[in-house]
């Protein structure tokens, strides 16, 4: 389960930006072709982050698809898996990938002096949360 090892590089990046200030959430930006288990990662922040300045963070993973550019033709082709690097134009098999291998933290939100959540830094608008957080985004 390299989720852990993950985890622990994570942990040491948003330590090191919070400067000793209190995280409510954490967002990373997963490439599908990656191999990580957004549930897994969750699972392991939990453990990893249990005590010291992390302690009650959540993490949030947005999975974000590969795309394949067709050397063929030239048609931009959503990847689903390593196995099926084919061209959705002309079904051809030769492609740049373009994206899917990115591991990124993209956000941390810290919070406020009343335990609620502060705005934070964002990338992005989008990040859907990994199994099921159920808190909102501000920004």
């Amino acid at each position: 389960m390299h989720e852990l090892a993950l985890c622990e590089s994570i942990h040491a990046i948003v330590e090191r930006a919070a400067a000793g200030a209190a995280v409510a959430w954490v967002d990373v930006r997963i490439g599908s072709l990656r191999q990580v288990v957004p549930e897994s990662l969750v699972a392991c922040w939990e453990a990893v982050s249990a005590r010291g300045a992390l302690a009650g963070s959540r993490l949030r993973c947005e999975v974000v698809p590969a795309q394949g550019v067709c050397r063929t033709c030239a048609a931009h082709t959503t990847v689903e898996s390593v196995l099926d690097l084919e061209c959705g134009g002309c079904g051809g098999v030769d492609l740049v990938l373009r994206g899917g291998t990115e591991l990124e933290v993209v956000a941390i939100e810290l919070a406020d002096d009343v335990g609620g959540a502060a705005a934070g830094g964002y990338a992005d608008e989008a990040c859907p949360e990994a199994a099921g957080a159920g808190a909102r985004r501000r920004g």
